[in-house]
């Protein structure tokens, strides 16, 4: 962000960094193997995990919706956000600095059944805007209908904040984040294909 007058700023630059590739299921405190990752009870809170078992073999709601909720937890991430805001600054930028990290998504699961993906069809909601009177029943009966099952699910970021640092310090800059100038990041995907790409040799 710039400096401003009365409050108000200009935005210098923004930028977002992707952690998806080291986000693990789990708790950081009771880290799972491989296989253990690949249980669908790994990461969910015990008690939402047999609701959910209850749920999905004995609701019969078709507008019944499952709200999985994804909370991410990284350990010293307040040392990273200083370490970011001190690199920027450093560089010459004398604006009001903001960094936060999303520590919660949510994801709304609706039923595969012919009467759910009618009522959440856009076709359907097309023709209520047409018709104007039929937004007076669709809200109302959606609103009684729609029940929302919350899942807790914990994930943790699996870098540490000196292992990640090497890969952003040098991309940061008075100008925000300049991808150019970072080290390439090779995930274990990418490195498994590049060794197939080479050549044998007799």
């Amino acid at each position: 962000r710039g400096w401003g007058r009365d409050g108000l700023y200009a935005v210098a630059f923004s930028f977002a960094l992707d952690l998806t590739p080291w986000v693990v299921r789990g708790s950081p405190d009771e880290p799972s193997d491989t296989d253990e990752e690949e249980s669908g009870e790994v990461g969910v809170v015990p008690e939402d995990f047999k609701k959910l078992q209850k749920y999905l073999a004995n609701d019969t709601n078709d507008l019944s919706i499952v709200q999985m909720q994804k909370h991410i937890q990284w350990k010293c991430w307040d040392e990273l956000a200083m370490n970011i805001k001190h690199q920027i600054r450093q560089s010459g930028f004398e604006g009001v600095l903001n960094i936060d990290r999303t520590e919660m998504e949510e994801m709304c699961v609706y039923k595969n059944t012919q009467w759910a993906n009618f009522m959440h069809g856009k076709a359907l909601k097309v023709l209520l805007a047409l018709s104007v009177v039929g937004w007076v029943f669709y809200v109302p009966y959606m609103w009684i209908r729609c029940t929302y099952m919350p899942v807790r699910c914990s994930h943790y970021i699996n870098i540490s904040i000196g292992d990640y640092w090497q890969y952003i310090a040098e991309g940061l800059s008075a100008n925000g984040f300049l991808a150019g100038e970072a080290p390439q990041m090779l995930f274990p995907a990418q490195l498994h294909q590049e060794s197939s790409e080479e050549p044998q040799s007799d």
